[in-house]
Formats: structure tokens, sequence, C-alpha cells
């Protein structure tokens, strides 16, 4: 429901009561953009926001986050996100919560990317419960009308992968090239683990299958199987920040046994405040690699977002020249692809501590913006 008009290609912004309103183009802060916030969702658990798109529908994605309140990490939320492609607005559905109690490190949330009628809709989310074991578990959810609804319901978990040794950054992708299947990223004592499962078509249920290590304890930005190549993926972290290593993985040819090693490729900005790195899944880009830094809120430039547009040749990465993506008032944090492989996407952003809206008044909406990749050029719709 929109208050008053919309014009076309109007910025919106969607209220608290569900309605959306337009966003002025004469701004008094910072300009004005075109964004969509989460219910609930403010600064203080922004780093724990993830969200995934439906690799068999792009407008839907589902979306984990702590609500503003919740200062103990307990009772994620999960809910819907409808894209709007006419009104370009995005409106959210009723959120679920997969587990009441304590639970951190909720890092992990995919889609099962097969285009089999079996999976349309299922995905599955990662975190650690506790107090008491610590233990990394995953849960596999379907969203209603085989993707096509609103709500969610809980289908299998939690099922374990870590037991007794503190699970952290519990990352998680879907395999494009092996239907079912999906790994988990998780750091332990002393170790980084790669978990594999598959998830039954039709009925959601998960089968732990494997854990591997594959060297050393290392922080984890962002996980990601290779949508264009097959037996392949990325990993960015290291051991302390800014966990700017980059690393190619590997599996075999049916998808299993993961690389005993990493192979490092630094990332060439050094700067604190994370990295995450994601495919181009189009073809024809010849799976470029995107790699995004946020700067630290502290830094001399506010804040601001780069990016790198790159390309990998077996296990090597050759990086391309560092793009701006924005000036001082907001991070980008996590990208994801919409399924036409038309080089768009939807970025989820938080704004610089210095951030106005255009009414003065201090920005604290966490959100999600789009953007386009063309050739090597990223641009995002602010």
């Amino acid at each position: 429901v929109a208050n008053g008009t919309l014009p076309n290609g109007c910025p919106v912004i969607l209220n608290t009561d569900g309605t959306v309103s337009a966003v002025s183009s004469t701004t008094t802060g910072q300009a004005a953009t075109p964004h969509f916030v989460v219910p609930g969702l403010s600064r203080p658990n922004q780093q724990r926001c993830k969200f995934a798109l439906d690799p068999n529908n792009d407008t839907k994605f589902v979306c984990s986050y702590y609500t503003a309140a919740d200062a103990a990490y307990t009772n994620v939320n999960i809910c819907v996100g409808t894209i709007d492609k006419v009104n370009k607005t995005i409106s959210f559905g009723t959120p679920f919560v997969p587990h009441t109690g304590a639970m951190e490190q909720a890092d992990g949330l995919t889609y099962i990317k097969s285009s089999l009628a079996g999976y349309h809709g299922r995905f599955v989310f990662c975190a650690e419960l506790s107090p008491g074991n610590f233990s990394g578990n995953c849960w596999s959810m379907l969203v209603a009308g085989a993707g096509t609804g609103t709500t969610i319901t809980l289908e299998s978990g939690p099922v374990q992968y870590n037991g007794g040794n503190r699970t952290t950054y519990n990352f998680v992708d879907s395999d494009p090239h092996h239907p079912g299947y999906f790994m988990v990223t998780h750091g332990t004592v002393g170790s980084t683990r790669l978990c594999q499962f598959f998830m039954t078509p039709g009925t959601g249920a998960l089968a732990f299958q494997s854990s591997h290590t594959i060297g050393a304890a290392k922080a984890c930005n962002s996980f990601m199987y290779n949508p264009v190549t097959v037996g392949q993926g990325v990993y960015v972290g290291g051991g302390t920040q800014p966990f700017n290593n980059l690393y190619i993985w590997t599996v075999d040819v049916n998808g299993q046994n993961p690389s005993a090693t990493l192979n490092a490729c630094p990332h060439p900005r050094t700067v604190n405040g994370g990295h995450n790195a994601t495919y181009d899944p189009n073809p024809s880009n010849g799976g470029k690699l995107i790699t995004s830094t946020s700067h630290s809120i502290a830094s001399a430039d506010g804040g601001s977002s780069w990016c790198v547009v790159s390309t990998v040749s077996g296990q090597t990465v050759t990086y391309g020249t560092e793009q701006q993506m924005t000036t001082g008032t907001l991070c980008i944090t996590q990208f994801a692809w919409h399924p036409s492989n038309n080089g768009t996407f939807t970025a989820y952003a938080t704004p610089a501590q210095s951030a106005l809206n255009p009414d003065g008044s201090a920005d604290t909406d966490m959100r999600f913006v789009t953007g386009t990749l063309s050739n090597t050029t990223m641009t995002i719709d602010i």
C-alpha cells in the first residue's frame, strides 16, 4: 500500500506499518536512497543480517536477522521479501523463528540452487546453538507455495555438524552443479572445516555426510561455489582482521572431497572492515569474481565501500582496478545475484555512523539496495 502516488522510477521507503512512501529528491542530509528496511532490524545487530535470493524466482528472497532489541542473541528471525518490479518496492512477510533460545554466529543462509521442482522454495539456515555445547547446526525450511508465498515452515533440524567445540563463522552455500548438496564452512578450536550435507527433494530432510579439515583456524567473511566452473569455490577470511585473504578451494567432479589446503590469493586492499566475494553467475562474463570491501566506519572516508572485478583461472586470481561504490554514507556488506544472470544484483547495506536522513536526523536503517555489473564496472543504485 502506498501513501499517495508513486511516479515511475521514484525511490520509496517501507514504513513500519507495512506501507511505502515516496522519498523526496530534495534533501538536506545525505542523498535520497531507494532502499527497503527490514522490520525490527537496526544498527546493534546489523552484522548478523544475511539474505539469499531465490534461484527460481527473482522476485523472492529470504533474510535472517536478530531484532534491534535482541542484545542477548536469541530467537533469530527469518522472513520472506517480495520484490515488486513494477512499483519498485519490497514487502516483507511475517517473521519466522526456527529456534527459541540462545543462538549465535547466525551467518549461514542459502536456497538449494536447483531447478528441480522438489527443491523450489527450500532453503538452509546455519547457526551455533548456545550456551551448552556450542554446537553448529543446520535447519531446512520451506517458503509457502513452492517459494511463491510469504510464510515459512520448518522442515528439518536442527542437524548438528560440530558439537563440543565452539563453531564460528557458520557460512553455507548450495552446490549449483549437484542438486541437493550444500557445504558449511566453520571455524573450531585450531582448525577450519568444510562440512557436506544433502537435502532430500520434496521433504527437505537433511543428512550430514562428512567433515573435512582444510587448514588452521580462520575467520570467514564469505563462502561461495563457483556457479560457472564445476568443482571450485571461494573463501574469504584470515586469522586476524582485516580478513583480507582470498582462497580458492576445490572439490572433485562429484562435488565431494574438498581440497585439504586452500590456495591463498591475498586481496590488494588491506583496510579493516571486512571483505565479501561473489561470483557473477553470468557465463558470458566468464565467471567474474567480485570482491568488495567496506571500510571501517572510523576510516578517513567515513565508511565507504569499494569493489574489484577480478577473473579466476584455475586457482589464480587476477585482480582488476579498485572502484569506489559509495562515498562515506553506506557500507555494502553482502551481494546476491539475480537468477536472470543479467548482471543485476541486490546488496545489503549499513549506514555509516555519520549518515543523515533527508530531514537531517541520524540514518540508522539497515537496507537493501540494487545495482548492476556491466563488463568490469559496478554501479549501485543510490
